[in-house]
């Protein structure tokens, strides 16, 4: 998308599932920050920051994810039980767990994804029978909760062939000297 594009898109605060009527506030996006080396063809780099263009209100229904400490180590959170943001609410209503990180070395050997696995990139466990991302859910969060009430970002949803198999996810703790870079800049 275009910088154009995107400022037509709204940013919808505090929704819980696909109920737009509990929507806390909206925003829009007003920059674009894309990494420079990002790859369409093997989804490396996958990643960006966007600026609305007001501040989020924090409130009860509305709170912060915290982002992880930078880290070249792929293998981190292995075994962590991680959460997909998108449905991740709605999953866990339904009776499913939280999936567990793989190590690298496992995720490489996905017939799917595994050409895509580096040391920037996490995979979810398939084995575990938790939640899978869909397309759908491209772009958005992988969670863990490190301890109450405190979630933190660990993965960004980047590439999932269906919902029924394991999914690419950008490891954010490989890129925090670049988030922390253009977060000073805005």
């Amino acid at each position: 998308m275009s910088l154009f594009e995107f400022s037509g898109v709204t940013v919808l605060v505090g929704m819980y599932l696909s109920d737009q009527s509990d929507v806390q506030m909206t925003r829009r996006i007003s920059k674009v920050i894309l990494h420079d080396k990002y790859n369409a063809f093997n989804y490396a780099n996958d990643i960006a920051i966007i600026v609305l263009d007001a501040p989020v209100v924090l409130s009860k229904t509305v709170g912060p994810a915290c982002l992880p400490p930078a880290s070249s180590d792929p293998d981190q959170y292995v075994d962590t039980n991680a959460m997909i943001m998108d449905k991740g609410v709605l999953e866990l209503e339904q009776g499913k767990t939280a999936t567990p990180i793989m190590a690298n070395t496992d995720c490489k050997g996905d017939t799917i994804i595994g050409k895509y696995v580096t040391n920037s990139t996490i995979c979810l466990d398939p084995g575990s029978g938790g939640p899978y991302s869909c397309k759908s859910d491209k772009g958005g969060p992988v969670v863990i909760l490190p301890s109450p009430e405190a979630w933190t970002v660990v993965g960004i949803n980047s590439y999932n062939r269906d919902c029924s198999s394991n999914g690419l996810k950008t490891r954010v703790a490989a890129y925090r000297t670049w988030i922390d870079t253009y977060m000073k800049l805005n």
